[in-house]
């Protein structure tokens, strides 16, 4: 079969078409840098059209980790135990009874020099509070003369001359015996408000010769409330017998 040349330059032409739109088709086809994903708009971070871009995850926040802060441990005050009156020594009751005036030596300052087994004996010898107060009352400057003190004194309780806390006395205007002060003088009044003030007094009796005028009463009983521990007809009382003042300490 004999193509004529007509023919072949119209194949020629077709063909070149062809090829043309071929090579159209391929050079619209996605290149593989358009397929690489992009990071959202609104992703500051900048990119290059040059690699593919995946999103950042955001760095987590690690927040500081404290230890929480013990609460202090309170321990509890412990109350304090009270301390018993310390027992005076010899020496102090040897003191005591050179400072005192008796009108029974023998047996008065035996008693003060003898110290009772425990608060509660009975005739027994004398309580350590009772040394102590009278010798707070000597170092205020009074002077005293002893009556009785437990020998010869009839049976008044632990908590009287028979327990070993009391003595009768009156106070002396000089250390001689028998120079009394009356019971109106300023320094009687004086050592009734010292004896009833006295952290160691637990009662003060009074008899005879103006020592319970009611003035000294009302005296006696001031200082005493003002002391503390105060206990109406009880602190301040009216004694009996010959005229004294009665020193009562305290400690059972």
């Amino acid at each position: 079969m004999r193509v004529s040349r007509e023919e072949i330059e119209k194949l020629l032409v077709i063909v070149g078409i062809l090829s043309a739109a071929t090579l159209t088709a391929c050079n619209q086809l996605p290149t593989s840098n358009s397929l690489a994903i992009r990071a959202p708009a609104s992703d500051p971070t900048p990119t290059s059209s040059a690699d593919p871009v995946f999103p950042i995850p955001p760095t987590p926040t690690i927040l500081p980790t404290t230890s929480p802060v013990p609460k202090p441990t309170v321990t509890p005050t412990p109350k304090p135990t009270p301390t018993p009156a310390p027992k005076p020594s010899q020496n102090l009751r040897q003191e005591l009874v050179g400072r005192l005036i008796f009108q029974d030596e023998a047996t008065q300052a035996g008693d003060l020099l003898l110290a009772a087994p425990s608060p509660h004996a009975t005739f027994a010898g004398t309580q350590p509070q009772l040394v102590s107060y009278l010798l707070s009352l000597l170092d205020a400057g009074h002077y005293i003369e002893i009556t009785a003190v437990q020998t010869g004194h009839h049976n008044d309780g632990y908590k009287g001359h028979a327990g070993g806390y009391a003595v009768d006395c009156w106070p002396l205007a000089s250390p001689n015996p028998g120079d009394y002060l009356a019971a109106t003088d300023p320094r009687f009044a004086r050592f009734l408000e010292d004896a009833a003030a006295s952290k160691f007094r637990y009662q003060i009796g009074l008899v005879g010769d103006g020592a319970d005028s009611a003035e000294n009463f009302a005296l006696a009983i001031s200082a005493a409330q003002t002391g503390g521990n105060y206990e109406a007809g009880v602190t301040v009382f009216q004694d009996d017998g010959g005229p004294h003042v009665h020193l009562g300490a305290n400690g059972f």
